[in-house]
């Protein structure tokens, strides 16, 4: 989604301000792309935790107003609960001129296999200032 997330070592905060071709109607961000944005930021609040990747079991959506495009938002999200193989996260989006919650949610996640997040880790592009690899890259070295 080329957000560039934010971990404060408690959650996921960053600021984002969608575009109009993220409209579902009349400058209105879909609720799927809402839905996307909480999920991924759900997802790297638990990586940032346990220290390794998670994939989506069960995401709980409540849209409680429209969402703007062209627009500033906070997306914060955070973990809440972790058991060997599952975690679980709440994020909401934020309108930031307001302070108003306009979307929130709760997610359940499965931890990936070592092998898988090997995987997913040599695939991501981190940028300077990034916390950096989580897991060793078989590719090439961290930093």
């Amino acid at each position: 989604m080329s957000i560039r997330f934010y971990w404060d070592g408690e959650k996921i905060d960053t600021v984002i301000c969608p575009h109009d071709y993220y409209m579902g109607f009349d400058k209105i961000v879909h609720g799927g792309v809402q839905t996307a944005l909480m999920d991924e930021a759900m997802g790297w609040a638990i990586t940032m935790e346990i220290g390794t990747f998670v994939l989506t079991r069960k995401l709980s959506v409540e849209f409680l107003c429209p969402m703007i495009t062209n627009k500033e938002y906070r997306l914060i999200a955070r973990a809440t609960k972790h058991t060997k193989r599952i975690s679980y996260a709440e994020g909401r989006i934020i309108d930031k001129s307001t302070d108003k919650v306009v979307a929130e949610a709760e997610g359940t996640f499965f931890r990936m296999k070592d092998e898988q997040a090997r995987q997913v880790n040599d695939y991501l592009i981190y940028q300077p200032g990034d916390v950096g690899c989580l897991l060793k890259r078989t590719s090439e070295k961290c930093g």
